[in-house]
């Protein structure tokens, strides 16, 4: 509780907001997603996502519930990774169960491969081209793009439409990511992302 009170109070939310996303994570899947475990291939891409999810809050919260230096360095680095393995395991189940096996091998291992270079980025390169880790966060989220026409012919209206509000607003927030003028700003990139997982998990429940 002391630790908690030290923190600043828009660290608090940063926190609240992300941290928040692990039980609701963990809600969601036991009531739609675990019913859908029906085969090896539903349950590994499924797992996978989900466990994108939990790692990506449970990352950023505990960056932003650090003060010592050298501890909010190295969970910066996860906090930063778990953005990758979010995108990419967000894609996994959509490649692996909902396109056609061709499509879905190939984007998935194209997203995965840039997935990975992001990875090593991070771990090597941490505090450095900000903005480059940025612009191949938007690189793999609008990745989808290339396969779209696939996509218009195989996703339902309903599924067509959070895939967008998800890309919506993942992309507002990276915005608000990327003005510092008001750090609360990156409270707004939170709950930003907040509803970009939202949107997208309806999707992917609408396509399994």
């Amino acid at each position: 509780m002391q630790r908690w009170q030290q923190l600043p109070k828009v660290e608090q939310w940063n926190v609240v907001t992300h941290w928040i996303g692990i039980p609701l994570t963990l809600i969601a899947w036991l009531i739609w997603m675990q019913p859908k475990l029906e085969n090896i291939s539903n349950s590994a891409s499924l797992v996978i996502y989900v466990s994108s999810m939990l790692f990506l809050f449970a990352a950023s919260g505990w960056y932003h519930f650090q003060m010592e230096d050298n501890k909010k360095h190295r969970a910066r680095i996860l906090d930063h990774i778990g953005i990758f393995f979010l995108i990419a395991g967000t894609y996994t189940p959509v490649c692996a169960l909902a396109l056609p096996e061709a499509v879905g091998k190939k984007l998935l291992v194209m997203v995965w491969s840039i997935a990975a270079i992001g990875v090593i980025k991070k771990i090597f390169f941490t505090g450095k081209w900000g903005k480059l880790s940025l612009l191949i966060y938007l690189l793999m989220g609008w990745l989808v793009v290339w396969e779209f026409p696939t996509i218009w012919k195989v996703f339902s209206t309903e599924a067509l439409l959070f895939l967008a509000l998800g890309g919506f607003f993942f992309t507002v927030g990276a915005i608000f990511y990327t003005i510092k003028s008001n750090p609360y700003f990156h409270v707004v990139w939170h709950v930003m992302v907040l509803l970009g997982v939202a949107s997208h998990f309806v999707m992917i429940y609408l396509l399994t």
